[in-house]
């Protein structure tokens, strides 16, 4: 991400933490807590849970430039169902190695848009990424080596996210780098 991208997302996670401490602070006055009973409301103390903060922030914030980093989140082959008049195409998740697999699907760690690539050109034409190329170009991690709970994408981003913000990105890049399996 871009190095104004980084700061605003340290000056609004700050904000966010400075909203939250207030709220906690007016919740313990009397005149507040009492509006709140009269009202029928239950005054509850907020947790400051940076990477909750982080989550929200980026649902309405679109990072433009990335790092490159991509988690291969699963593996597909598409099927369909032919009965009487009526066909039924669907895709279905497969072992990320299998020989089953037509394409792979990779989600980027900061901005959280998808791509596939697909393993083989000769069913889909010229047009398409091939899944080796995309892997060569790419910095293509595999945490788990599996497709269940998106192979480990949320646990990386968390952990780029919450590293950049403290340390700067080369460290949580080269901390990701160290921690993760590549493809």
């Amino acid at each position: 991400m871009k190095r104004n991208e980084l700061v605003y997302l340290k000056k609004t996670l700050k904000y966010e933490k400075e909203r939250i401490l207030r709220i906690n602070e007016l919740l313990q006055n009397e005149n507040v807590i009492e509006f709140l009973k009269l009202k029928g409301i239950d005054e509850q103390l907020l947790t400051i849970d940076e990477w909750e903060i982080i989550k929200k922030i980026l649902e309405d914030y679109k990072i433009i430039e990335t790092n490159g980093i991509y988690v291969c989140t699963g593996a597909f082959y598409e099927d369909c169902n032919i009965c009487y008049q009526e066909t039924t195409y669907y895709t279905r998740a497969v072992d990320l190695f299998s020989e089953l697999a037509l394409y792979r699907s990779y989600r980027d760690i900061e901005s959280g848009v998808v791509k596939h690539a697909y393993l083989n050109a000769n069913e889909m034409g010229e047009s398409v990424v091939l899944t080796k190329d995309f892997e060569q170009e790419n910095i293509v991690l595999n945490p788990y080596s599996t497709n269940k709970n998106k192979n480990g994408y949320d646990e990386v981003r968390k952990t780029f996210f919450i590293e950049a913000i403290k340390n700067g990105q080369p460290k949580a890049k080269q901390l990701i780098l160290n921690r993760y399996n590549k493809m």
